[in-house]
């Protein structure tokens, strides 16, 4: 079971984010998009790799864990930034 941390950032009005294993030192931002279907897009994509049908893998965004990529894409969606 692996965990990850999922930060996203807006700035300079680009939407980024990093996404990496807890406990690890973060890398830089990336998947700059200029809108939220964008970033959800490049999301997506970084997300393909892991395993949350079994529950394998989860992500934590802004101190909840999220087991599933549609609730926490759901929850990016929703969020200011």
């Amino acid at each position: 079971m692996a965990i990850y941390r999922l930060d996203v950032e807006k700035r300079f009005g680009q939407l980024r984010f990093r996404l990496y294993p807890q406990g690890s030192q973060p890398g830089d931002f990336g998947g700059e998009a200029a809108d939220m279907t964008g970033l959800l897009t490049n999301l997506d994509e970084a997300l393909a790799p892991l395993d949350t049908k079994t529950r394998t893998d989860s992500v934590i965004f802004r101190n909840i864990e999220y087991a599933t990529k549609r609730d926490l894409k759901e929850t990016v969606r929703l969020s200011k930034f």
